[in-house]
């Protein structure tokens, strides 16, 4: 992670994949389960083709933001990259008949601590782990019970799985219908004002062809500018003063210990309640601005002057929009924004997700009330373990014990509420941030198996989610590496794949 996206060390995204081996006993439960898994996949994809929609090609944004071509079909190979991929098109409905929640058969065996340890032996002992402190912790969600523990209750850097406790808490306190609104006021006597209204997602004019932000389709500043010069010309009114308002979010933009790279290297922007395009000047590249702010009010003057109302001034800033609203656009829901977050690893849904989420529950709407607030709502589920300055899993300050993140994800799995999240999760192999792992063997029996958010920072290499282990059981994991040496990246990732992976092929019951 840094970046929605992971980091800037991330490589670019590969295509193959391949299925699980075939068993020599014949059509288990478990390949009959996969089959019809497979046979839903195909004619989903099949339906949307007809329709025109490209969903098999397109962009993953992975550490960075850098856009790199995700996951296609097995027998197609690599292909050029294209606007969208199958996480950011896939329509709603689609994705949640790909994505129901996990069943928990209970007649599948527990694994048994001495088969895990077995069978997970000699991925452990890889060399790429060699010095890196390992963290591993596997759990079996229907009971709740943990089945290995290795230095699960240790506090470690978590990186992007962070994100799992925001998507979590924005879920339960802001509900998976809620819209974040961006508005404008009007004052009766010639002074507009742009309202951010924390939706990091508003799409600015140049969102478009290869900049499309693709799926879900977020609010557009050109609407709101519609809106408004319409508005103003119902009133008489051609010529304007234009102030912004950023005032809903609060405290430092930058946070605890984040890398001034993250902005130029296109990890994050600093925190506004008002931004376009998630405060890139151009959507089409990386580097973020430094007052996405002020961007977004150059960019709406801009637009209000084509649609016919002049701007008297530069863009001002205020903390006082008082007046009547003429115009507003929404978001889409918290469940899309959700889906995006997790899919692409956003920093910036992140850290607005946390500062709603702790207006919601009557915190400042700051780095520290944030997290504050995020760490409150999983206590109700009685999730402790959770030591962030952030809600992006950028910040080094950050802390989170192995064990947390399986609690989590059993929380997820076995949830109603939270399918939203399971929707979201990177299938291994096929989409997100995991588009382009899973594509080399061994670790190709695991592609599709493994649904999990990945954690990618200097150092640090984090996975958490879960999958169905050969005999039919669904077991919840987390594997958090530390101290992965400079340019070990890469090498640390396919060395996780590979032990996920032995963890999916246990029958260790």
């Amino acid at each position: 992670m840094p970046s929605t996206r992971q980091s800037r060390h991330q490589a670019p995204t590969r295509r193959a994949r391949s299925s699980r081996r075939p068993s020599s006993r014949g059509p288990s439960r478990r390949r009959i389960r996969r089959l019809l898994r497979l046979l839903t996949v195909i004619l989903v994809v099949a339906a949307v083709a007809v329709a025109g929609t490209v969903l098999l090609q397109g962009r993953s944004h992975d550490r960075a933001g850098k856009q790199t071509p995700s996951a296609t079909s097995p027998a197609a190979g690599p292909s050029p990259r294209a606007d969208r991929a199958l996480w950011q098109a896939t329509p709603a409905p689609a994705q949640a008949a790909l994505v129901p929640l996990p069943r928990l058969p209970s007649d599948a065996p527990v694994p048994k601590q001495a088969g895990l340890a077995a069978q997970l032996a000699a991925p452990l002992a890889d060399p790429v782990f060699a010095g890196d402190t390992v963290s591993l912790v596997i759990g079996d969600p229907l009971t709740g019970a943990v089945l290995l523990d290795m230095r699960g209750g240790v506090p470690v850097l978590p990186a992007s799985t962070a994100k799992l406790a925001v998507a979590v808490a924005a879920i339960e306190v802001l509900g998976a219908d809620h819209r974040l609104t961006t508005k404008v006021t009007f004052d009766g006597a010639g002074r507009v004002t742009l309202v951010g209204g924390g939706d990091p997602t508003l799409a600015g004019p140049k969102a478009t062809g290869k900049a499309d932000p693709g799926y879900p389709r977020p609010a557009k500043l050109a609407d709101l500018a519609n809106q408004t010069a319409s508005a103003l010309k119902s009133r008489g009114v051609t010529a304007v003063r234009l102030d912004y308002d950023e005032s809903l979010f609060a405290g430092p933009a930058m946070g605890p210990d984040w890398k001034p790279t993250y902005v130029t290297e296109g990890d994050v922007a600093p925190v506004s309640a008002l931004e376009v395009d998630e405060g890139r000047p151009d959507p089409a590249k990386a580097p973020r601005t430094n007052d996405p702010a002020a961007l977004a009010a150059r960019e709406f003057a801009a637009l209000l002057k084509a649609d016919g109302v002049s701007v008297s001034n530069s863009p001002a800033a205020t903390a006082n929009s008082t007046g009547t609203t003429i115009a507003s656009v929404q978001s889409p829901t918290t469940a899309a924004l959700v889906e995006r977050m997790l899919g692409r690893s956003d920093n910036d849904l992140a850290e607005a997700f946390a500062r709603h989420v702790a207006l919601a529950t009557g915190k400042p709407a700051t780095f520290a009330g944030g997290a504050a607030a995020i760490r409150d709502t999983l206590a109700k589920y009685r999730v402790d373990g959770l030591d962030m300055v952030d809600a992006s899993g950028l910040s080094r300050s950050d802390r989170v014990q192995p064990a947390t993140l399986v609690r989590l994800v059993d929380l997820i799995v076995k949830t109603k509420e939270f399918a939203p999240i399971l929707q979201a999760l990177p299938v291994a192999g096929f989409s997100g941030t995991l588009a382009g792992r899973y594509t080399t063997a061994p670790a190709t029996a695991a592609a599709g198996v493994v649904r999990a958010k990945t954690g990618t920072l200097d150092g640090v290499v984090a996975l958490a989610g879960y999958l169905d282990d050969a005999s039919g059981r669904v077991l919840t994991f987390a594997v958090v590496v530390n101290g992965v040496p400079q340019g070990g990246i890469d090498r640390t990732e396919a060395a996780v794949d590979r032990l996920t992976t032995a963890l999916a092929g246990c029958g260790c019951g």
